[in-house]
């Protein structure tokens, strides 16, 4: 008898054995064995009992790796039908030698096809930071998707130690074969809450991440999202260093982590080891999120422009349309313009300030500072001739708000800049000064509020009065103050000019209606604030989304409303009140036609998943025995038959299915 029929055999005598008699079940078992069980050649049928059998004495058959594994499973599932429902004769189960045949090789070719099956039982942990825009999108998908049961999802809160909650996170759970990180990131580093983790960072969380591989199975992924992460030679250090502390496989991007139209993709393109874990978002959820996971970068800057005269510092290599240029100018106490944009437009920068220096010296240095938003076909600008001497040079950086780029700023005469408050989440702190002397040097950029402290530039002239520039960046994760800014010269004793700059992330210009209701509970101030709270419902009312997009200047940029209201039909937002007069483009997301998946698996064709079949049946199955454990049962299988049988039989057990349903 062909592995096939002796399931088939043991299923439908279990199927029997739920019309008997109550009494019948106590009857002793001499009876029973005397009782003839009456057979006929009927059509092919399946009948579940809603008492499942006793599965305490069947192994853990998750998955048949070995012949006698599986010839041991099924003996244990003839043996269990025999002692519960008392059959007369139990199929034999087929022996080891026959498994090692056109059976076991079959179902083989059922993997192959199908290289998910094994991993339908994986469990994931997915860690996204509540500063990413619009995160309930992605948590949306997970949560939809048709491996929902497979996520555990924690957000990291922003104003806490992200490193801190993941570990705690991870310590309350285990053996996970992938863990995702969804942050926001640069070439150099990670964000999590409110804390950045980087090359010059990790030897301060070293005992915390590599707890984080304790809670990965032996094969385990570990998936960061953050942009450009591995995109330099410092951030590929870190994530071979945080594998080498988990003792895992570690994946990262070398580019924008995001939408398609943003630039971005999902492509994690490094990677250390060989990575099985899957992009946890589905496709419809990296179609839906319209943003990019990446904050305000450098982008390089060009070479330092000195003269007595006029100067025309280039602009810097490998800049993008839409990049944010700052040019920096030191000058000794004259006041210095752009005569000749070049095609270009720049506007100065507030808080530039003169040096005013030490009582007696002679010298003093003043810093001027201009932005421009570059337009793919603009110039290197032309300074006017402001006296001594001028010099100057232009930097690039990227992701950084275009309409209205620069936060706030201040300015100093001294070495330690005033701090400032920034009303922008990610923002990248730019500090800048200047020096009389060319025998002078930065040694040291400081504060304490700023993660990633980098110099960037430093030069010194020796036209005129000489004098010496530069500037360094470090990067703010929460809004709110931040603290001054101390820069060391040595030698000392120099009249200064100093300024901090903070550049706001790109604005965020759409939002996605998702409920009915005409609820106002969450922060209207801008879309921004209302992506990060959306009230205590959770969602964004066409209220919600009309009130905020009124509050966000995003310039020429126009704000977008979307409605992505679940459910199938027409929808009806009653409002409570007039809601604002406001100037949207209105869209409305295509809803995907919804099937069962019994439909689904007789619309598809004939290389449709065997696994999908499978479940499609065990779903159906799970109205009648509402048990789980039965149900993995059933579906482990249905995967262990061959191919030919399991597409005939599929299709007979579902239409017994429908038909014990409505009985």
């Amino acid at each position: 008898m062909s592995l096939f029929n002796r399931l088939n055999t043991i299923f439908r005598r279990l199927g029997r054995a739920k019309h008997r008699h109550p009494e019948e079940g106590a009857s002793d078992p001499a009876a029973r064995a005397g009782r003839r069980i009456d057979a006929e050649q009927l059509e092919d049928r399946v009948l579940f009992n809603a008492a499942p059998i006793d599965l305490a004495a069947v192994q853990d058959i998750d998955a048949f790796h070995t012949p006698d594994t599986m010839h041991d499973a099924l003996e244990a599932l003839a043996e269990t039908a025999h002692a519960q429902y008392g059959f007369a004769h139990i199929p034999e189960a087929p022996g080891r030698d026959d498994l090692v045949t056109e059976d076991a090789s079959q179902f083989d070719d059922v993997l192959a096809l199908e290289p998910d099956a094994a991993a339908s039982e994986s469990s994931e942990i997915v860690f996204i930071d509540r500063s990413v825009e619009d995160y309930q999108t992605l948590v949306n998908d997970l949560q939809s998707s048709s491996k929902a049961d497979r996520f555990d999802i924690v957000f990291i809160e922003q104003d806490a130690d992200g490193i801190e909650q993941v570990t705690r996170a991870l310590a309350e759970r285990g053996n996970y074969d992938a863990i995702h990180i969804v942050s926001h990131g640069n070439d150099r580093g990670l964000r999590l809450g409110e804390t950045w983790l980087s090359g010059a960072t990790l030897e301060f969380f070293q005992e915390e991440i590599a707890t984080w591989g304790e809670s990965l199975s032996d094969s385990g992924d570990l998936l960061f999202y953050g942009c450009d992460l591995a995109e330099s030679a410092e951030g590929r250090a870190l994530l071979e260093s945080v594998s080498e502390l988990c003792d895992c496989d570690v994946a990262a991007s070398t580019d924008d982590t995001g939408s398609a139209e943003l630039g971005g993709d999902w492509e994690l393109e490094f990677h250390t080891g060989s990575i099985e874990a899957q992009i946890a978002v589905s496709i419809d959820g990296q179609i839906a999120w319209n943003h990019i996971l990446a904050l305000p970068t450098y982008a390089g800057n060009s070479t330092l422009a000195a003269g007595t005269g006029a100067i025309t510092p280039a602009l810097p290599a490998g800049i993008q349309v839409d990049d944010v240029l700052l040019g920096f100018f030191e000058t000794h106490q004259e006041t210095v313009t752009i005569v000749n944009p070049n095609g270009g437009t720049w506007t100065q920068v507030s808080n530039s300030p003169q040096g005013s220096g030490i009582a007696g010296a002679n010298s003093s240095s003043r810093l001027t500072v201009f932005w421009s938003v570059y337009n793919g076909t603009q110039g290197a600008p032309t300074t006017n001739d402001p006296g001594d001497h001028v010099s100057g040079f232009i930097a690039g950086f990227r992701g950084v708000d275009t309409s209205d780029p620069i936060d706030v700023t201040s300015g100093s005469a001294a070495v330690s800049i005033s701090g400032a408050t920034t009303t922008v989440n990610d923002s990248l702190v730019v500090i800048a000064a200047t020096a009389e002397d060319d025998s002078d040097a930065f040694s040291n950029w400081v504060n304490a509020s700023l993660a990633n402290m980098t110099e960037r530039f430093e030069r010194v002239h020796a036209q005129g009065d000489q004098g010496l520039i530069g500037i360094a960046t470090g990067e703010l994760a929460v809004a709110g103050a931040y603290g001054a800014s101390t820069t060391t010269l040595t030698p000392s004793g120099e009249r200064w000019g100093g300024m901090t700059i903070s550049l706001a992330s790109a604005a965020v210009n759409t939002l996605d209606v998702d409920t009915i209701s005409d609820a106002a509970d969450g922060d209207t101030t801008s879309i921004s604030a209302l992506l990060a709270d959306k009230g205590s419902d959770g969602f964004i009312s066409l209220r919600e989304a009309i009130t905020a997009t009124n509050n966000t200047a995003n310039g020429a940029t126009p704000d977008e409303i979307h409605f992505n209201i679940a459910g199938a039909g027409p929808h009806t937002i009653q409002h409570l009140a007039i809601l604002h007069q406001t100037m949207v483009t209105m869209t409305r997301r295509r809803k995907r036609k919804k099937t069962t998946p019994i439909q689904s698996m007789k619309n598809r064709n004939r290389s449709t998943s065997l696994t999908t079949v499978a479940r499609a049946v065990a779903d159906r199955a799970s109205h009648l025995t509402k048990h789980s454990r039965w149900r993995r049962l059933l579906a482990h299988r249905l995967r262990a038959l061959s191919k030919k049988p399991i597409r005939s039989a599929c299709k007979n057990w579902s239409n017994i299915c429908v038909r014990a349903e409505q009985r």
